[in-house]
């Protein structure tokens, strides 16, 4: 595929181009966004003279990567796999409490008296 610039609006609503050449594994974007699709693609047009344009339609709400859905599944997930991990973590600690030393000898020592001869 030849070099190419295509141009979309932000997130912010404003709009920005993207120089493209794959075979030189060239990608540029540009550094000012702009208040048009129009001025981004007159921008662009002047800086790459005779480079083919195309707008970008924005994606599908399905694929955007920051839907709160899928931001809300992800939290609950880690959350879960969090509570997990502690509840492992706090049974292993237990375990190890729960087998005390045997208990010490304490025959022939009663209140300081000796009853050893």
């Amino acid at each position: 595929m030849a070099e190419h610039i295509t141009y979309r609006r932000e997130d912010d609503g404003r709009w920005r181009w993207l120089y493209n050449n794959p075979e030189a594994e060239v990608e540029l974007r540009s550094s000012k966004t702009y208040p048009s699709a129009s001025h981004a693609r007159q921008a662009a047009a002047e800086l790459y003279p005779g480079v083919a344009l195309a707008e970008v339609a924005d994606p599908p709400a399905a694929e955007d990567e920051l839907a709160p859905a899928k931001l809300l599944r992800q939290a609950a997930l880690s959350l879960a796999l969090l509570a997990i991990f502690f509840r492992v973590l706090r049974g292993a600690g237990d375990r190890g409490a729960r087998d005390p030393a045997p208990p010490r000898s304490r025959r022939g020592q009663h209140r300081g008296v000796s009853l050893r001869g």
